[in-house]
C-alpha cells in the first residue's frame, strides 16, 4: 500500500494507493508534523508501546504539499534524490550500524531502533 500525507498550512489530505482516502482542516498554529524539541519518528509515535507492526520500504519527506497528479506519477518509482522540494529520502535497503543513509544529500540519516531491521526488496510500488 503506498501512503501519502500532504499537509498544508491549515489542512492535510491523505492519499492511499495515489487516491484521497480522508481530508481535515486545524488552525495554522497548530503544528502537526514539526516541533524543534521533537525529532521525526517513522512508525513510532514515542509515546510506549505506539509502534508499527509492519513494513516500510521507502519514506518520502517534501518542502512543498504534492498535488494528486505528483503523488500517481511519482509513487510508483525510486527517486534520484535532487528532485526540487525534497528534504529527506530514506529507501531502507542499505544500514550501517543501524543507521540508514538519507538519499536527499541533507544528511538526515536515519537510526532505525527498537527491532527495525533493513528492507532489501527493491521492487518499485505496484510490482
Amino acid at each position: 500500500v503506498h501512503i501519502a500525507y500532504v499537509v498544508r498550512p491549515t489542512g492535510y489530505t491523505i492519499y492511499t494507493n495515489g487516491s484521497i482516502a480522508g481530508s481535515g482542516t486545524y488552525a495554522a498554529t497548530t503544528p502537526l508534523l514539526y516541533n524543534q524539541t521533537n525529532p521525526l519518528r517513522i512508525g513510532d509515535t514515542g509515546g510506549g508501546d505506539s509502534r508499527l507492526n509492519g513494513w516500510i520500504d521507502e519514506v518520502r519527506v517534501w518542502s512543498t504539499a504534492r498535488t494528486t497528479a505528483e503523488i500517481r506519477a511519482e509513487m510508483s518509482r525510486p527517486l534520484v534524490g535532487n528532485e526540487s522540494g525534497l528534504r529527506g529520502y530514506w529507501r531502507f535497503d542499505r544500514v550501517n550500524s543501524g543507521v540508514t543513509p538519507d538519499d536527499s544529500g541533507h544528511g538526515f540519516n536515519a537510526t532505525l531502533l527498537n527491532g527495525a531491521f533493513p528492507t532489501f526488496d527493491v521492487r518499485p510500488f505496484g510490482q
